[in-house]
Formats: C-alpha cells, structure tokens, sequence
C-alpha cells in the first residue's frame, strides 16, 4: 500500500503481481508526507479504507496492478 497525498494516490498492493517494482518505479514521485511502509504491505481496498479519511478515500486515486495469467 502506498498513500500519496502528492499525487492524490492510493496504490493497492496485491499478491504476485510485480507490485514491489511498481513501487520503486513510483517512487521518484513520492512527496515527504506520503506513506509508504516498508516490507510486506498487502493491505485490501476495505482495510486501505478503514484507516484513512472518507475525504481521502473519495477524492484520491485507487490504483492497483493485475498480471496477466497468460
């Protein structure tokens, strides 16, 4: 999970999905506020939402990745 108040972002990291390398390549853009946890940080949609704002929730970004299985 990634928290970007820079970028108005929530990235939603999911299992086997090349997630880690999605957070070096976004990590350029990181502000000094946003949240980004170390180590394994799978968190679900419903979880990412329980901890944050409904102002946040409603007005940033979802983003997550999906691999393809072919």
């Amino acid at each position: 999970m990634i928290i970007s108040h820079k970028l108005k972002l929530i990235y939603i990291k999911l299992y086997k999905v090349a997630g880690s390398s999605f957070e070096i390549a976004l990590s350029k853009y990181y502000g000094e506020h946003d949240i980004v946890p170390m180590g394994s940080n799978h968190s679900s949609a419903l979880k990412i939402k329980s901890l944050v704002s409904p102002d946040i929730w409603n007005d940033y970004l979802k983003v997550c990745s999906v691999r393809d299985p072919l």
